[in-house]
């Protein structure tokens, strides 16, 4: 599933097919709530909605993540939010920027940063 979200493939019907297999269990279960636990989920929340005839409470992690983030940076007496958010992604190989305007809607102050080289966290 992770490779089709990155490779663009959210509408596709196979992306679709892949989730009813998946889910139809859960949806002959009667299952209430789903926990999208990796962070890729989010983005086929509505494929999984209706698949699960929108009887099912999706709950996303990323949402409870951020706002302890927020919480945890405005204890801190040297943090202070000012300015703009500006967002820089960093990444290595190819980017699909129309799935990060897909990802990141409303913030227009982005910026791409491309690691050319790997480099190690520790060296020996």
């Amino acid at each position: 599933m992770v490779e089709k979200i990155e490779n663009g493939e959210i509408a596709d019907v196979s992306t679709r097919e892949l989730l009813e297999n998946w889910l139809r269990p859960m949806r002959e279960a009667k299952v209430d709530t789903i926990v999208l636990g990796c962070t890729h989920y989010p983005l086929v929340g509505h494929i999984i909605q209706e698949v699960m005839e929108n009887k099912v409470t999706l709950m996303d992690t990323g949402e409870a993540i951020a706002l302890h983030l927020l919480r945890v940076s405005t204890q801190k007496r040297a943090h202070h939010n000012r300015g703009d958010l500006e967002i820089y992604l960093h990444f290595t190989g190819k980017i699909k920027l129309d799935i990060i305007d897909t990802i990141l809607p409303t913030y227009t102050n982005k910026g791409l940063i491309e690691i050319k080289e790997k480099t190690p966290l520790l060296s020996l």
